[in-house]
């Protein structure tokens, strides 16, 4: 599916109460993470469960937009199991991580082994 796909599957949802998105293994990278961002803002405030797993080419800048989409949500799963973190991710990630800690009940970074130490504080 390209970028303007994912676009336009997104805000098809948009105005739902849709409360789980699976999205894993969907071969996400910056291009289409990009264009799913303001359709995710539109649904951040239904949305519960999130799973980005197995989505290995989505770069920092693309985990960041993601998540920013995501600020404000009430958000209370995200999976983020065998996404090739790493350490500019981790940092890219930061900031959004941060304004979703309110909500968020489980996170999952497992199989992520190349987040380094500094990418972990």
């Amino acid at each position: 599916i390209s970028p303007a796909g994912w676009k336009a599957l997104l805000d098809a949802l948009s105005g739902s109460n849709l409360e789980e998105l699976q999205l894993a293994k969907c071969e996400l990278d910056e291009a289409k993470a990009t264009a799913m961002e303001a359709p995710l803002q539109a649904l951040n405030r239904s949305l519960k469960k999130i799973d980005f797993a197995m989505n290995p080419a989505i770069s920092p800048a693309g985990w960041k937009a993601l998540l920013d989409a995501l600020s404000g949500s009430n958000l209370e799963e995200l999976q983020l199991a065998k996404c090739e973190l790493d350490e500019a991710k981790a940092t890219a990630m930061e900031a959004p991580l941060q304004a979703l800690n309110r909500s968020l009940k489980k996170i999952d970074f497992a199989m992520n082994p190349a987040i380094s130490p500094a990418g972990w504080k």
